[in-house]
């Protein structure tokens, strides 16, 4: 007998809201503690769904659990992208928790590369270093010729220059002074000691490099992960998922569309009223029940209901602007609770999760040559790194043809703080299914009907003689 429970636990720093259902007895079933402003949610996820896990284990039931984290963009009530921003964390925590079922149910498993990599350069002694300074030296006297030369050359130019015909007709233009202190700036310089020419190189010394790398991906479908629980704490919505065989079925049965061996006439009205009582629960801000849920009716069928919320914009501008757009949100949470419809019936999962930690220490000879004073001075540079870099990409997709669902709910909500959203709920079964089906055959039949039946003739027939003088008011309320 399917059992449904809902807590709701209002923290300092948080809000929690939870939804669950389950086949077994809930005596013992373990509860999600109430969060502290200093709790982790991943942590206590990472707990709660391991001790419902190992409680249905233990009662022999085939339910398995994962729990997935998103992060909340806009964590900020008065703006109108707030709900907008916890959607996304919703589906970016539901997508994570269907990898990690995917991670425990593929039975392709996990695909997992390593790669693990030392580099390690160690000399003893001086060899090294005094390798490293007779090349250095070598590299300078080379550069030393090269530069002598090329201070000779400069000389024998300026001294051609002066001496030529142009060269004696500038200093002709020139004043005496002028011509005094370019000869006390060339006496300077023959007496101003040539600067020592210096040369310096650098080479890698010892090293340690270390490197480790894992790849991991996973790729699979699965359908008929119901929400156990919606989480919603500091910046983050958590989200649990629960997968049984019997909402393997379900799942099965919405994708497929399967018709009931018989309709029960009051499907819609039971979803009807759970939707109801679920959201009566939740005065001001019923975000924990987006999501997939299952119920059994009274005759024993599964029942499955979506919830979908958008922020309502309509508020914010008057006149038909404002209307539009309150219409528009209505949609919006309409699309949200058939895109959950749509991931229930089977969600295409490929995650591949990438990281690389490096420890290095590099060492680094820097050698300083005075090739005029014959000397070499060597410096030793360390430099030191230690990371990781993680890379995670994962995407989900579902393709699903519904066929006879019913809104059984929209409602807008307007909270103490001001924020203004719609909550739509969409409900579907295979009795809930048929029953509009049959609808739309006895639409399709109607006409047909009426005219093989004598009730209408197609045009250019003769008309049917009515009595003389007699009319015959025609009120539309017989279907009601």
């Amino acid at each position: 007998m399917m059992r449904l429970k809902m807590n709701k636990m209002l923290s300092k720093a948080s809000l929690i809201l939870i939804l669950f259902s389950t086949v077994v007895n809930a005596q013992g079933l373990p509860q999600l503690p109430a969060l502290e402003a200093s709790d982790d949610l991943d942590s206590v996820l990472s707990e709660y769904t391991l001790e419902l896990q190992l409680f249905m284990d233990s009662n022999g039931s085939d339910y398995s659990f994962a729990y997935g984290v998103g992060a909340v963009a806009v964590d900020d009530k008065t703006s109108g992208q707030y709900l907008n921003s916890i959607n996304l964390a919703y589906k970016q925590g539901l997508l994570n928790a269907y990898k990690e079922l995917a991670s425990t149910l593929d039975p392709s498993g996990i695909q997992i590369t390593t790669d693990d990599v030392n580099d390690i350069n160690l000399a003893s002694g001086n060899v090294l270093k005094d390798k490293i300074i007779s090349q250095c030296k070598s590299e300078a006297n080379i550069k030393y010729i090269v530069h002598k030369k090329k201070l000779e050359e400069e000389k024998t130019l300026q001294k051609e220059e002066k001496g030529s015909l142009l060269g004696l007709v500038k200093n002709k233009l020139k004043s005496d002074e002028q011509l005094a202190q370019e000869r006390i700036k060339e006496q300077e310089n023959r007496s101003r000691p040539e600067p020592d020419f210096i040369h310096n190189c650098s080479a890698p010394g010892n090293t340690f490099v270390q490197s480790s790398s894992t790849t991991s991906s996973v790729s699979d479908t699965l359908n008929g992960g119901r929400i156990w629980a919606t989480v919603y704490h500091d910046g983050k919505v958590g989200v649990v998922v629960a997968k049984s065989s019997e909402s393997t079925v379900i799942a099965t049965v919405l994708k497929e569309q399967f018709m009931p061996a018989s309709i029960n006439r009051g499907a819609l009205l039971e979803i009807r009223n759970r939707v109801k009582e679920e959201v009566g629960k939740f005065p001001e801000f019923p975000f924990g029940l987006v999501g997939t849920r299952m119920m059994r009716l009274s005759n024993g069928e599964w029942a499955l209901y979506s919830y979908g919320a958008t922020q309502d914009t309509g508020n914010n501008s008057s006149g038909l602007m404002g209307n539009v757009a309150s219409g528009m949100s209505k949609s919006g949470a309409n699309q949200q609770a058939l895109s959950e419809l749509s991931r229930f019936s089977g969600l295409v999962v490929n995650a591949t999760s990438a990281s690389r930690q490096t420890s290095a220490v590099k060492q680094t000879y820097t050698v300083e040559v005075n090739t005029t004073k014959d000397t070499a001075k060597l410096k030793v540079d360390q430099e030191q790194t230690l990371g990781e870099v993680l890379n995670v990409s994962f995407s989900g997709s579902s393709n699903l043809t519904l066929v006879g669902s019913r809104e059984v709910l929209s409602k807008k909500f307007e909270t103490s703080d001001g924020l203004a959203f719609r909550l739509s709920a969409i409900a579907w079964s295979p009795s809930v299914m048929a029953g509009n089906m049959a609808k739309r055959e006895q639409y399709n039949n109607a006409t047909e009907n009426a005219v093989r039946e004598g009730e209408y003739k197609s045009k250019g027939a003769p008309a049917a003689k009515s009595g003389k003088g007699n009319s015959k008011a025609i009120i539309s309320d017989q279907d009601w």
